[in-house]
Formats: C-alpha cells, sequence, structure tokens
C-alpha cells in the first residue's frame, strides 16, 4: 500500500514537471540543438545594445557613402569604402564593401540624381588671396613636372612654371615670389604628395603667415578646381605639341596659355568673366582679339 502511494506520488510530480515544461516552451530532453554552420549564437541583451554586429548604421554613414558613390563613379566598392574609413576614421564608424555595394543597389537612383546636381551646379566668385591652389603635373614626353597655383575665388592662374628641379625648396621659391608679386593668400591648399607634406614647406608657409590646408587621402575633388585647370590646359597644349612638336623652351608656351586663360577665356563660374576681370574689377579698355598656335587659343579679350 506505501509502495503504491510513493509510485502515485511520483507519476503525480511527472505530470506536473511535463505541464510547466511545454507552457514555458521548454524542451522535454536535455539534448542540445546541434549549430549548423555559420549559424550564430544569440547576443545577451547588453551585447545587443552596444554590439557593432547588430546595430544599424547612424542616418549620416548611409549619407556620406552615397555622397562618395556619386563623386567616384567609376570606383569599385573597396576603394569606395576605403574612403569612407579613412575620413570618418575620427568619428568611430566603418563600412565594407558589401554594405557600399548593397546600399548602391537599393539608392541608384538617389546616386545618379546626386551625381546631376554635383556636376550642374553653379558656382559663384569669391574674394581673391584667400585660398590659393597647388599642385604638380606631368606633360607628355618630358620628365620634368609643371606647378601650377590658383586662387580659388576668382580662378586665377597665379603662376605655372617649368620645374627643372622637383624640390621642396623650388616649390617655396615659386609660392613666394608668387607672394611677392600678388600678394598674400590666407591659405594654401595641396594634396598628400611626399612633396607636399613635408614638414619644411609648412614650415616656411608658417613663417609668411600662410597657413598649409592638405586635402584628404583619395578625396581629390576638395581640390578640384586645381584639377579642372589641368584637364583645361593639357588638352590645349597636347593639341599644339602634336601639331607642332614639343618644343626646346616649354616655358614660352606656358606663359601663352597663362595670358589666354586669365584674359580671354570666359568662365561660367565667374557669370561669363574671365579671371583677370573678377581679380581687378577695375580693369576696363577696349576688347581686343586674342589668336595664338594657329586659332587652337584664340577669343576676345584684354591681354597684357
Amino acid at each position: 500500500m506505501g509502495m503504491g502511494l510513493l509510485l502515485g506520488v511520483v507519476a503525480a510530480l511527472a505530470v506536473v514537471w511535463v505541464l510547466w515544461r511545454l507552457r514555458h516552451g521548454g524542451q522535454l530532453t536535455s539534448r542540445r540543438r546541434r549549430r549548423v554552420r555559420g549559424d550564430l549564437a544569440p547576443l545577451d541583451a547588453a551585447t545587443s545594445a552596444t554590439g557593432r554586429r547588430c546595430r544599424p548604421k547612424p542616418k549620416w554613414v548611409a549619407g556620406a557613402v552615397i555622397r562618395l558613390c556619386a563623386l567616384m563613379p567609376h570606383d569599385g566598392c573597396r576603394k569606395i569604402a576605403a574612403t569612407f574609413n579613412r575620413s570618418n576614421a575620427h568619428r568611430g564608424e566603418t563600412v565594407g564593401k558589401s554594405y557600399v555595394a548593397s546600399l548602391a543597389k537599393r539608392r541608384a537612383l538617389a546616386i545618379l540624381s546626386l551625381r546631376h546636381r554635383l556636376k550642374n551646379r553653379v558656382t559663384h566668385p569669391g574674394p581673391r588671396n584667400l585660398t590659393w591652389a597647388a599642385d604638380l603635373t606631368f606633360l607628355p614626353d618630358r620628365p620634368q613636372p609643371v606647378l601650377r597655383v590658383i586662387d580659388h575665388g576668382t580662378r586665377a592662374l597665379i603662376a605655372i612654371p617649368d620645374m627643372r628641379v622637383r624640390t621642396t625648396v623650388a616649390i617655396l621659391r615659386v609660392i613666394l615670389d608668387a607672394v611677392e608679386r600678388f600678394g598674400m593668400p590666407r591659405f594654401l591648399r595641396t594634396k598628400n604628395e611626399a612633396i607636399f607634406a613635408s614638414r619644411w614647406i609648412t614650415l616656411g608657409l608658417a613663417v609668411v603667415g600662410i597657413r598649409h590646408q592638405r586635402i584628404d587621402r583619395f578625396c581629390p575633388w576638395q581640390n578640384g578646381r586645381i584639377e579642372r585647370v589641368f584637364g583645361t590646359l593639357k588638352s590645349r597644349l597636347l593639341l599644339w605639341w602634336n601639331a607642332a612638336g614639343v618644343p626646346e623652351d616649354v616655358q614660352a608656351d606656358l606663359d601663352v596659355v597663362r595670358v589666354w586663360y586669365n584674359h580671354v577665356r570666359p568662365h561660367q563660374g565667374l557669370r561669363g568673366h574671365v579671371p583677370a576681370e573678377v581679380w581687378d574689377p577695375r580693369l576696363r579698355g577696349p576688347l581686343r582679339v586674342f589668336e595664338a598656335w594657329d586659332g587652337l587659343l584664340s577669343g576676345y579679350g584684354r591681354p597684357t
């Protein structure tokens, strides 16, 4: 009689335990579920709140990536991701190429619209001697580079010397000669090439009172006006040199280009004016016909 009562109590407890497990969503056996390859264990509450795996990206990240996709239409997702990570390392946010690829597919229309607006935006002239831009470029069949210095506000081509020696001292000499002739700018913007990243050029500019600005890596559009000057002048020089040959004195052709660019060629960003008129609004006088290089450089202006 006592044994039967004990078995009944044990059976009742077993039934209660089974019902409790079923009600709370538990399993009847203690056998653990086999993990599938690639299956991630669930994160606890603390990790889910601060972990990077499941935390959504801030809204500004998507906007910055869309802008990079519009500014870098010929680059791949890997390079766009690397550019974003370098530019926003101080903000603690990074992206991968998969994130860039998925965002580019989902926001393709927004990228095309932004690219169209950036390409067709209207710029306005600014004050002179606020920011200068300097950069080096190479011309065909010549090992020596050419330095170009422009004024951002007026688009004036300040200097375009043929650099026979590619050193920091030579660049400083050109900058100081231009300062003596045209006045002192507040900023000088360059890229991160070793010859411009030297501490000597920063120290030399600081001595005369010019602040040195360097663009971010992989972001040439931050110095886009000097890049645009390269495209305009190279196209004319290459046509002339293909027809007449490369001269021994390249500086003579560079001086002709500088006169045409500053006094003859109107700019849409300057509301149809030439850089010389924006640099000196008091410039007056009759327009004259300018023609050089068998008509490759022509127009109406006030060349000096």
